[in-house]
């Protein structure tokens, strides 16, 4: 079965191919057990083209990576209190240490707003899907989930199941909570109990690493296999 793996904000498609410690990624990972992947770069992001001349672009810096990504033990965020068991980046995810340099270096400027950006990326994921014609695995990290969502709404019968990692939320919340604003299209996709919990290994098949636990959730695309729309953790 096809798998098809979407990057978050600030990313490319490589954030799948190569670790910043440089261990293989997760597109390898897939590979390697027989899996066809897909890694594309988002509208606007990597070889998806940037828009040279917009007036509205957001850089990332380093503190915030740290803040975010890649040193979030060490914030002390009142917001997020777990955030101090969040250990499991490789080095000491601070500004000159090699990973964290080889990390930061490979992210982008973000372009437009997220509901223009995350527009785009629906039609392109819904563009990729029609080509494939046959469902695909859509597996997203951050807005790459939110994407993921969105494809639902428009390709439910090309979408066997979506594998949200670290999402942000609804289309229409954030991680923290924040129900101020919408970050993005309204997805319709809706979510609903009755759907047994698949193992990481049940839903891809074959055998794998002895991996750090992580929360992710998956959700069936209305409609499959006369299925309702359902979440588990896997």
């Amino acid at each position: 079965m096809p798998i098809v793996l979407l990057h978050g904000d600030y990313h490319t498609g490589l954030v799948w191919l190569t670790k910043p410690d440089m261990r293989p990624g997760w597109a390898y990972v897939f590979t390697e057990r027989g899996h066809r992947v897909y890694v594309p770069h988002l509208p606007f992001h990597g070889r998806a083209g940037a828009l040279l001349h917009y007036e509205r672009v957001k850089a990332i810096t380093p503190q915030t990576v740290e803040n975010l990504y890649t040193a979030i033990n060490k914030t002390n965020n009142p917001e997020w209190p777990a955030a101090r068991t969040h250990t499991q980046c490789p080095g000491s995810g601070i500004r000159g240490d090699p990973i964290f340099d080889q990390y930061f270096n490979q992210l982008v400027p973000l372009y437009m707003d997220p509901h223009k950006r995350q527009a785009a990326a629906q039609e392109a994921v819904e563009n990729l899907l029609r080509f494939l014609k046959r469902p695909a695995i859509l597996v997203g990290q951050g807005s790459g989930a939110n994407v993921a969502w969105l494809a639902a709404d428009v390709a439910p019968d090309l979408i066997h199941a979506i594998v949200a990692v670290e999402p942000l939320g609804p289309p229409f919340d954030s991680a923290l909570g924040n129900t101020n604003g919408q970050l993005g299209p309204t997805s319709t996709f809706t979510r609903a109990a009755g759907i047994p919990p698949e193992s990481f290994e049940e839903l891809f098949g074959g055998t794998y690493p002895a991996f750090e636990p992580i929360l992710v959730s998956k959700y069936y695309a209305r409609g499959r296999q006369g299925q309702s729309p359902g979440s588990s953790q896997i």
